[in-house]
């Protein structure tokens, strides 16, 4: 009878205990970080060989993540077309909760331009960076810094025509979503995607430039696809550009106009549309095509011969309380903000400052007309 009871009270005991005991196993569980599969740590160490990897060939599909983010693909651009030589060096990788937080070395080596400097900034210098991992797998990353001024620069173009009522066009073109329109911009011209993709259609004249790659030609009839950054050159020719994708596209150009120019009646396979210069040289918003407008940023006469002027553009990428300096005679020069804030501070002999006047990354796009 006495070893029955002690069964029964055993069995009650563990009835109790083990609800409890479980319950405080779930409560350290909760406690404890949920990272704890080496697989996420090796998705972070993955993703910088891929980093190391697209710095060469520049190819997006090297980086294995499902969505980079506004910022961090401007930075990751940016990086490459001003030091496409960096080496990137994991330093640590430490997890807290669902979170990586990484810290790698960046060697920048030699800049690729001397268009764009950066004023006092570290080189080589240590970078923070965020990762979310779920399930072995990145779903977001971020840069927290720190980061030095870059730019995306385009090929120059020469303005050629010795006009004396020649304008500097500045506008930006919307492309709605589902939009199957072709517009045609004539040269001399630089074409920037600010966001989306876009399809130029080869000429086997105009040239694409992509960040940290040398300028290529396009082959004619071929449909090249174009992402935010990277930009087409147009000089003596017109470049198509289309979009027939389900999402919002925007595209900045810098052109040259003149009444004198002998421009054809319609641009486009739209003739009842405005061609971009005519809405260009309009005020408010423009169809020039279905599903596409026009808006002008700026517009600047450009006084005198202008057969010995050059058409710059490019993209800047600042982060907070940074600050760099275009390295060239600026005869005008436009600032098109597209996040944050790009501050024009001054003009110093041959060259102009810019800072960033806001709290988080700021990028804008710059055309100038240089001497």
């Amino acid at each position: 009878m006495g070893k029955l009871f002690r069964v029964a009270f055993l069995l009650g005991l563990l009835s109790v205990s083990i609800p409890l005991l479980s319950e405080q196993i779930e409560r350290r569980n909760e406690s404890r970080p949920m990272i704890r599969s080496p697989y996420e740590l090796a998705a972070v160490r993955d993703w910088y060989a891929a980093v190391g990897t697209w710095m060469v060939t520049g190819e997006w599909q090297s980086i294995a993540a499902p969505s980079l983010g506004l910022d961090a693909t401007w930075y990751l651009s940016a990086l490459r077309d001003s030091y496409p030589r960096a080496e990137i060096e994991l330093l640590s990788v430490e997890a807290s909760g669902a979170t990586l937080s990484a810290l790698v070395s960046i060697d920048p080596g030699h800049a690729a331009h001397e268009l764009f400097s950066a004023a006092e900034f570290p080189q080589p210098w240590i970078a923070a960076e965020t990762f979310d991992v779920e399930s072995g797998r990145i779903v977001d990353y971020s840069i927290d810094g720190p980061i030095p001024p870059l730019m995306i620069s385009h090929p120059q173009v020469a303005i050629t025509s010795p006009h004396t009522d020649g304008r500097l066009l500045i506008g930006r073109l919307t492309f709605s979503p589902g939009s199957d329109a072709y517009v045609s911009i004539p040269g001399p011209a630089i074409v920037s995607v600010e966001s989306g993709v876009v399809d130029v259609l080869g000429d086997g004249v105009s040239v694409l430039s992509r960040a940290g790659a040398d300028a290529i030609g396009t082959s004619p009839g071929a449909k090249i696809p174009l992402r935010p950054g990277e930009a087409v050159q147009v000089q003596q020719s017109r470049v198509v550009i289309s979009h027939v994708r389900d999402e919002l596209a925007t595209v900045l150009v810098a052109t040259f106009a003149s009444p004198s120019m002998q421009l054809a009646t319609h641009e486009n396979r739209h003739p009842a549309y405005a061609t971009v210069h005519e809405a260009l040289s309009r005020e408010g918003s423009v169809a020039v095509g279905a599903g596409v407008t026009a808006e002008t940023v700026s517009s600047i006469a450009l006084s005198g011969d202008t057969g010995g002027l050059r058409l710059q553009a490019g993209w800047i990428v600042l982060a907070p309380g940074s600050q760099g300096r275009i390295e060239s005679g600026v005869s005008e020069l436009v600032l098109v903000q597209s996040a944050g804030t790009v501050r024009l501070n001054s003009t110093q002999g041959h060259g102009v400052v810019v800072s960033n006047a806001d709290s988080g990354l700021s990028i804008a796009w710059v055309a100038f007309v240089s001497i």
